[in-house]
């Protein structure tokens, strides 16, 4: 099944469906996230001081960055493992790795206005699947990404709290409450979804308790626990990366449990649920979510700079290619 092209260049490029998606809407959308992402730093910058944050960023080690590179790499093969679990439990047959793998790294890069998610359900339209498995997939994806990270997040929380560790007022509280309140609130409503009424406004709201259905029937399956391992694996080298920015300019060890709360906490959810791949709004919340867990901003904002650098604008040719390649298929 194939989706229309869309008519008319704004729209067509607005779409986000890879087939619309031409070398001159590439260039618009590259310059246009740059455009966004340059503006959030300096406006970072600005509040903690350009004279501190050029003094940070003048003594970066710059030889830690293939190690930032390698831990972004790792994260999109974890990404890859999770996609290829959870295709495996939807897709009518087998779909090759190098095509799964094509599909992960086009979604990653800021090549769609809108997000890689949005991307992808064209991309598996194409390749067989129905528009109900594309859109489950797609809801999948973005469900298991946040049931990995957020009892992580949850559990450093706790972690910190107990520690009476010094964070924004407010912060720690948020997950340590936010998460189970939200479990309790969502897990009778998905027991109950089919008796919901089918109005317009509650369809929306069905459709998201029958995808968290789903996620949890796909855990109980060998497929959904690759799965499960491979977003773990991809948060991890994420996480970790950022960590490493951290590292280098702060020239001290970030305690995990303290990375996990700032990295969630500005970054809930990854680049391909985001517009422009999070471009713009990425560097302009976690530096400051990094800050509220008492890291310096001036720190903060150039560690984020670095690690955008490698985890965005680094993939930004591959990711390209594998578009390309889709296409061609």
């Amino acid at each position: 099944m194939s989706l229309p092209r869309s008519s008319g260049w704004l729209s067509a490029w607005w779409s986000g469906d890879h087939r619309d998606i031409t070398p001159a809407r590439v260039l618009v959308t590259v310059l246009l996230g740059a455009s966004l992402a340059a503006a959030a730093t300096f406006g970072v910058a600005w509040a903690a001081g350009f004279r501190d944050v050029w003094q940070v960023f003048s003594r970066l080690d710059w030889r830690w960055l293939p190690l930032v590179a390698g831990l972004v790499a790792i994260s999109h093969v974890g990404y890859v493992i999770a996609y290829r679990g959870i295709i495996a439990d939807l897709a009518p047959q087998p779909v090759p790795g190098p095509r799964i793998g094509a599909a992960v790294l086009a979604g990653f890069g800021p090549l769609s206005p809108r997000s890689g998610f949005t991307l992808d359900s064209g991309l598996w339209r194409d390749a067989g699947l129905e528009a109900g498995q594309s859109s489950s997939l797609v809801l999948l994806l973005a469900l298991l990404e946040y049931a990995v990270l957020a009892p992580a997040t949850f559990g450093a929380a706790i972690v910190l709290f107990v520690e009476g560790y010094r964070a924004q007022s407010g912060l720690l509280p948020s997950w340590v409450l936010g998460v189970p309140i939200g479990a309790a609130v969502t897990i009778p409503l998905v027991t109950v979804r089919h008796r919901l009424p089918d109005w317009r406004g509650v369809r929306m709201l069905k459709r998201g308790l029958e995808a968290a259905a789903s996620v949890w029937r796909l855990l109980r399956t060998r497929a959904g626990l690759i799965a499960a391992g491979g977003m773990a694996l991809y948060w991890a080298s994420d996480i970790a990366a950022l960590g490493v920015c951290l590292v280098i300019v702060h020239r001290g060890r970030t305690p995990i449990a303290v990375l996990i709360v700032g990295y969630a906490t500005g970054y809930a959810l990854t680049r391909r649920s985001l517009p422009l791949a999070g471009a713009g709004a990425v560097e302009a919340l976690l530096p400051f979510a990094i800050s509220w867990v008492s890291r310096p901003l001036r720190t903060a904002v150039v560690a984020v700079f670095v690690y955008r650098l490698i985890n965005l604008w680094l993939p930004l040719v591959p990711s390209a290619v594998a578009l390309r390649t889709f296409r061609r298929r």
